[in-house]
């Protein structure tokens, strides 16, 4: 059995972990996360409950832990291709990376697993923050998108089957499930347009973004590789149509 945890179980922590005992998982997948950027920087401790006590909580119970994780907890003079192995980060810069990498660090102090993903994409959105495929595919604007942010994206059907395996078989420490190829959000729009054939124009700019790492690459050298971002792009696209 395995227990997914959500938003409503940040705050009652005696709630949550009565669940998990009732449940007698082999492992919780821990998916709650405040992630929205300005609201955490709006409500720092609300950022802590998410990120930091509630992984903390559950291992200091006991349980096996995947602790779904970010490029985001690391800082812009990172090198331009992070490694899972050993890829512990030092800094982060942003509220959001700096609570997630805390929460990472409790979460492997007692033996747990960190599962990084990265621009996350899929059939199933986020009920905070709109999809930013389909923001691309659908608006008939021009566009002017970065292209000093380099980052491997994750298509969240791809990264959950890798999740549940590592979840069942692998050993303590950091995986990261993200599909193969890197990109930047221009690059990564023009493609998408390209594909749905939306001729509106995407410009390259240079934002230099102070809240995620230039290079958020995130390299998987543990598990099975995962098909290119673009072919599950395309496939992605087909199935949205």
């Amino acid at each position: 059995k395995h227990v997914v945890l959500g938003r409503k179980h940040w705050s009652d922590k005696e709630e949550l972990l009565g669940l998990i005992k009732d449940a007698q998982p082999h492992a919780v997948i821990n998916c709650a996360a405040m992630r929205d950027i300005a609201l955490c920087d709006e409500d720092p401790q609300g950022a802590v409950e998410a990120n930091v006590s509630l992984p903390d909580a559950i291992s200091s119970a006991g349980y096996r832990q995947v602790y779904i994780s970010t490029d985001y907890v690391f800082d812009l003079n990172h090198d331009n291709r992070i490694l899972d192995e050993n890829a512990v980060s030092k800094g982060a810069l942003s509220t959001y990376g700096a609570t997630k990498l805390q929460g990472e660090k409790k979460v492997l102090d007692n033996d747990g697993i960190v599962v990084r993903i990265s621009s996350p994409f899929g059939p199933r959105k986020s009920p905070l923050k709109g999809s930013f495929p389909d923001f691309v595919a659908s608006s008939f604007n021009n566009l002017e998108l970065p292209c000093d942010q380099h980052f491997k994206p994750s298509y969240m059907p791809d990264a959950a089957k890798a999740i549940v395996n590592v979840a069942m078989d692998m050993p303590p420490g950091i995986y990261h499930a993200v599909n193969e190829g890197t990109t930047d959000w221009a690059l990564y729009a023009k493609f998408i347009r390209e594909t749905v054939k939306n001729k509106s124009k995407v410009v390259a700019v240079r934002r230099k973004d102070q809240t995620r790492p230039e290079w958020g690459n995130l390299v998987n050298t543990k598990l099975p590789k995962m098909r290119h971002w673009a072919e599950a792009m395309v496939h992605y696209l087909k199935e949205r149509s």
